[in-house]
């Protein structure tokens, strides 16, 4: 969090995120996935970029029975925040173990990118991608299953070729995913 706001506390952009910033449209309005229980969001991942921006994976759990995802991004001068959403609900969740959520996002300087992500398999240690280029670029996964990384990625255009492999703490292959692709390409910023 930035220091201008106490440990424990959910930050106001984040609140106002989840209440006023989720829903589009008359669909939304009526939807379940929307309705989010802001008191219970939670920061699960944090990265602080060279030059002092932050970025942020907030969730909280909706009526749905799934969760939303935030991406909060906060400037170095502690001004104005951008970001992303993503929700899901129970019904739309596969059966059996969730592979992993993958997010590519431009953080705030143009033409730098991060990744963001959850595993579902408590024996993850760290996620590689391996890029159509032929480099790679390898992530811890925190205990708690979440991942956010700056990608050396020195381009405009989103990383979008990519193959995840999620590895176990010896480096042996618990999962290997070649269609990392359409997980990873998201919504464009909205602001907060």
């Amino acid at each position: 969090m930035s220091t201008s706001e106490p440990a424990g506390r959910i930050p106001d952009g984040v609140v106002r995120k989840f209440r006023d910033g989720l829903v589009m449209d008359e669909v939304d309005l009526v939807s379940p996935m929307f309705r989010v229980s802001i008191d219970q969001a939670a920061m699960m991942a944090r990265l602080e970029t060279p030059d002092g921006e932050v970025a942020e994976w907030w969730e909280a759990p909706n009526e749905a029975g799934g969760t939303f995802v935030y991406l909060r991004q906060i400037t170095a001068d502690g001004g104005d925040e951008t970001g992303s959403t993503q929700g899901d609900s129970a019904e739309g969740r596969p059966s059996g173990v969730l592979p992993m959520v993958l997010m590519v996002e431009e953080t705030l300087r143009r033409g730098r990118w991060f990744v963001a992500g959850h595993v579902y398999r408590p024996e993850a240690a760290a996620v590689r991608f391996a890029f159509e280029d032929g480099r790679s670029h390898e992530v811890a996964v925190q205990p708690n299953g979440y991942f956010l990384d700056l990608l050396p990625w020195p381009s405009e255009a989103q990383p979008s070729q990519f193959e995840t492999t999620v590895l176990d703490r010896h480096g042996a292959v618990i999962e290997n995913d070649r269609s990392a692709l359409a997980a990873a390409l998201s919504e464009e910023d909205e602001p907060a």
